[in-house]
């Protein structure tokens, strides 16, 4: 073999050994990565929603998107303020715990979205740097 095929096989093994080297580090990682206890993360939020009385149901759609059905009576009978501290202490909460248990990641927020029994939606998420909620009845 002349010197210039020599070189060629030596850097095609050395292309394969580093791409070997980066995918054994990624398949690392990702097994060393701490798994999120879902089981235990539900309990808490749902121990902390059904606190309140006019909360009848919660249902996550993701990891960030979480839907709360409440009573409509007492929602339509609280004043805007009300409404407001309401939304802004369950996503606080649930914001909160995701964080504990490495949902998702510090900077973000989840999304709750309010919902009456007659699936009206009364509350959304306001802008994504806020825990308060646009309330639209």
């Amino acid at each position: 073999m002349n010197d210039e095929k020599k070189k060629k096989v030596y850097l095609l093994f050395i292309f394969v050994f580093a791409a070997i080297i980066i995918v054994s580090v990624v398949i690392i990682f990702h097994a060393l990565k701490p798994k999120v206890d879902y089981e235990a993360m539900v309990t808490e939020m749902c121990e902390y929603v059904y606190k309140y009385d006019n909360v009848t149901d919660i249902k996550a759609v993701s990891e960030r998107q979480y839907k709360i059905t409440v009573k409509g009576d007492p929602w339509y009978n609280a004043s805007e303020r009300d409404k407001m501290v309401f939304c802004k202490d369950i996503n606080t909460a649930l914001t909160g715990i995701s964080w504990k248990y490495k949902a998702i990641k510090d900077i973000e927020r989840v999304s709750v979205y309010y919902y009456d029994e007659d699936g009206i939606n009364v509350a959304e998420p306001g802008n994504s740097t806020s825990f308060e909620s646009v309330i639209l009845h």
